[in-house]
């Protein structure tokens, strides 16, 4: 990659401590060339991840120009090859089928909003329109409750962002 002029990556496999470690290790002795940053999270057993994390007293942007901590990610939906992404609406083909949701959004406001409030970059998979205003509400009610300059909250992917979903992120 280096070669190819790569000199940043943007890490999203700093799932548990001991691949966190694997790859701070990796980092600063040269092994990978790139400076990391690094996410926080995991498909499975995020929960514990996030909150142990949050807790730790550590935050995004600890580190130094080789190696940083990034966001804590969340999964909240599948993905459109799936077909699983969360929708408002059903799915054509299956008027039972809204797709896969991992969390409730109490669930994601107790994990996401005490990460804001102690300084954490917040991150998320959402594909769907229904996983795109999970996370939105989220972020809206953090920014009120603890307001910050800048906290650069992210959505991956946001596959089926409709217009009202749009003018939320822009606000």
């Amino acid at each position: 990659m280096l070669e190819k002029g790569i000199t940043s990556i943007h890490d999203a496999t700093g799932y548990g401590l001991r691949n966190l470690h694997a790859l701070q290790y990796a980092s600063q002795n040269g092994i990978i060339k790139q400076r990391v940053y690094a996410m926080i999270g995991a498909l499975n057993g995020a929960e514990d991840i996030v909150t142990h994390m949050v807790n730790a007293g550590i935050y995004t942007g600890l580190g130094d120009d080789q190696f940083k901590i990034g966001p804590v990610k969340l999964f909240l939906d599948g993905s459109s090859s799936g077909p699983t992404i969360w929708t408002r609406e059903p799915y054509r083909n299956d008027p039972n089928n809204f797709g896969v949701r991992y969390f409730d959004q109490e669930e994601v406001e107790n994990l996401l909003i005490p990460a804001h409030k102690k300084g954490w970059q917040i991150t998320v998979h959402a594909q769907g329109d229904a996983a795109i205003d999970m996370i939105l509400t989220c972020i809206e009610k953090a920014n009120h409750l603890y307001p910050r300059k800048d906290s650069r909250h992210r959505i991956e992917h946001c596959g089926i962002a409709t217009p009202d979903l749009i003018q939320r992120m822009k606000k």
